[in-house]
């Protein structure tokens, strides 16, 4: 998962117009004006002047510009402005600016390249970086020890107030620290503390009588979901990161939290269309992300086809089935994916556990029995208005109930049955619930005019 070290600034407005001033400046060969323009932009906006570019003028640019290059622009670039960089750049001038990055940056930014491409830029990397950048790579993705910092503020449990301002007017930092973790004689964290707490008091305080109380902590091999829990539950400004060991290994702060909140938020909303955020990402990666997903719906579209072939008799006695089965189907994949919405939420929020979870589906399946018993008989009064076929409107709002059950249960069960799973309920859920409704809603509409018709 990507991560920022500051907060991502504004998106700038004339972005555009910035990119036509540039190009303008090429074709009159004014580089020293290019070099001048581009030094006033921050960093993340330069990266959007990057991305929004084409292949041709993103060359132009890193060419320019190389030799005053700010590595904390590539923390921000998409994956297909860094592989540009690369090219421009070659393997040792860009393992030299990305070695400048911090280790949480400089790993996500090794982690958008391909296996080989990493090995190559790390072979760059001094003894001491290319240890650490290792041994961070070593975390599987999507857990705490890929994203944790490891620029942090200790204090040892039996200083005093004057002992901790000491340390902490000696420790370089790039950000302000708003706590500090503090630990035994075995760097075990035992609690955190604000920084601020440390003016109130006297100088031969000792901070063990200062603790903040209900200390939080995290494995390095702990999923990033279990760490968002943490900081939207318990409003925390820093978490410990230990090894199987129980021993401080790292941090995460809540200037990065924010960051990784809404990056978990982001893709939890486009897994749920079966998509990942690839808007700069290279035409290959984007097909490849989204080529399974589309596969799974061609093989449910089959699935679905195969159903109704086998009611083909009764299509052709009841033309009218043939679009109103369009509309069971259509409004319980609506209803599936209410359910299913909302289950995923709160799955995230860890809303859901052994104690509620038959309270949830009962309520679910419920609501979904009355929406149906509501649109059922609405539905079948304009059928019945336009066709003058009041068995068939009954079968429409027969069809629509059970179809509407099915999908309040189901809608609710898969993400929670993938989520025991270790299975992604954000991604995975929509696929099987369309299978489920769209199946179960042309097989009971069809079914029941066969039965009847």
């Amino acid at each position: 998962m990507a991560r920022k070290k500051t907060f991502k600034p504004l998106y700038v407005e004339n972005i555009d117009e910035i990119i036509e001033q540039i190009s303008a400046l090429f074709e009159e060969d004014k580089t020293s004006a290019i070099k001048t323009l581009i030094k006033k932009l921050h960093p993340s906006d330069f990266t959007s002047v990057l991305d929004h570019s084409s292949n041709k003028l993103q060359k132009a640019i890193i060419s320019i510009t190389q030799d005053s290059f700010d590595p904390e622009s590539i923390v921000w670039m998409g994956e297909s402005a860094k592989n540009v960089l690369l090219e421009v750049l070659g393997y040792e001038t860009l393992a030299n600016l990305i070695e400048t990055l911090d280790l949480e940056d400089c790993i996500e930014v090794l982690d958008d390249y391909d296996e080989h491409v990493i090995r190559s830029l790390i072979e760059h990397f001094s003894d001491n970086k290319k240890a650490l950048v290792t041994e961070g790579l070593t975390y599987p993705h999507d857990t705490v020890g890929r994203i944790m910092e490891t620029n942090f503020l200790v204090f040892a449990e039996h200083w005093t107030v004057d002992q901790s301002i000491a340390a902490l007017k000696r420790h370089k930092m790039d950000q302000d620290p708003h706590a500090a973790i503090i630990v035994d004689k075995q760097y075990r964290p035992i609690s955190t503390i604000s920084l601020h707490r440390l003016f109130f008091y006297s100088g031969d305080t000792l901070i063990s009588s200062l603790f903040n109380k209900g200390l939080k902590i995290v494995r390095a091999y702990e999923e990033i979901n279990e760490l968002v829990y943490f900081f939207k539950q318990y409003a925390l400004a820093i978490v410990p990161v230990v090894n199987e060991g129980g021993k401080l290994v790292g941090s995460v702060s809540i200037e990065n939290m924010l960051y990784i909140i809404e990056e978990s938020t982001e893709t939890d909303m486009m897994g749920l269309a079966g998509v990942r955020q690839d808007t700069f990402s290279t035409i290959f990666e984007t097909t490849k992300s989204r080529f399974l997903w589309l596969f799974m719906n061609l093989v449910i579209a089959f699935i679905s086809a195969i159903v109704i072939s086998k009611f083909s008799n009764t299509i052709s006695k009841v033309i009218a089935t043939a679009s109103i089965m369009q509309i069971v189907t259509s409004m319980g994949g609506n209803a599936g994916s209410q359910a299913m919405t909302v289950t995923v939420r709160a799955l995230s929020k860890k809303d859901i556990n052994k104690s509620n979870i038959t309270r949830i589906i009962i309520k679910e399946i419920t609501a979904s029995c009355l929406n149906a018993m509501l649109l059922g008989g609405i539905g079948s009064l304009v059928i019945f208005v336009t066709y003058g076929d009041s068995v068939l409107s009954l079968i429409f709002a027969a069809s629509v109930l059970l179809n509407f059950i099915v999908a309040g249960l189901f809608g609710t069960l898969i993400p929670i049955i993938l989520d025991s799973m270790d299975l992604d309920p954000a991604t995975a859920s929509s696929v099987f619930l369309t299978a489920l409704t769209d199946n179960f809603g042309f097989f009971t509409f069809l079914g029941l005019c066969y039965l009847l018709l």
